[in-house]
């Protein structure tokens, strides 16, 4: 009982010197410094790859509509399917690659690493607007980070859409949990047009387009509330 009560005071203590260590901003900074060395150690090698046939052909190399940010390609985006998905944000962010270098695989690579970096540091953000605790943010940031499951997203230029749509979905519920401290909790109940809310609507629909799989988060929403 003496060596549960010691074990459980340690961790406590631990944990208590983990949150205040995360408490400067100098810290905070350190820490996304070290995620982004960590994603670049796993996935760097995915920097390098090229194109591959499944997919990569239909959305990039072979799809017309990829290929330069024109007025043309941007209606095309917006009214034709890939043509199981309607993902127009998707192919327009294929468009500014194709853009800037063509069809460079480096660069769509680069993107794709970039999004789920974003994905990672979003995680932090919603898991401590839930739970109010820096440690767990964390932690569960970087077991997203590593996990395997992400690596096809990532590491694949056609999981654009998936990656892409990670960011969105995270940052609306972010918005959506997100509470000005400066007013009361009724007056940001009832202020459903603030500009936490609009932030969570406006990044709801940039998902959709990105890629319908989205939809559910409405429900999301009302089970995390």
């Amino acid at each position: 009982m003496k060596n549960f009560i010691s074990n459980s005071c340690i961790i406590r203590s631990t944990l208590i010197r983990m949150d205040r260590l995360f408490s400067s901003r100098k810290n905070v900074l350190l820490w996304i410094a070290g995620v982004a060395a960590l994603l670049l150690l796993i996935y760097g090698v995915s920097l390098m790859n090229g194109f591959v046939v499944w997919d990569d052909a239909l959305l990039v190399t072979q799809n017309p509509i990829a290929h330069g940010l024109t007025w043309a390609n941007i209606k095309a985006a917006f009214t034709t399917y890939d043509p199981e998905l309607y993902i127009p944000l998707t192919l327009l962010s294929f468009q500014i690659n194709y853009t800037l270098h063509g069809l460079l695989p480096f660069g769509y690579h680069l993107v794709n690493l970039l999004l789920h970096f974003g994905s990672v540091l979003l995680i932090a953000w919603v898991m401590f607007l839930m739970t109010k605790n820096k440690v767990a943010a964390i932690v569960a940031a970087l077991l997203f980070a590593v996990h395997p499951i992400n690596v096809e997203a990532v590491a694949w230029v056609s999981g654009r859409k998936d990656v892409l749509t990670a960011v969105f979905f995270l940052l609306s519920v972010g918005a959506f949990l997100k509470k000005d401290p400066e007013r009361s909790e009724t007056e940001t109940k009832n202020d459903r047009f603030g500009l936490w809310y609009a932030i969570s609507i406006v990044s709801f629909i940039l998902g959709l387009l990105a890629k319908v799989s989205i939809v559910s988060l409405p429900l999301i929403l009302v089970l995390i509330t």
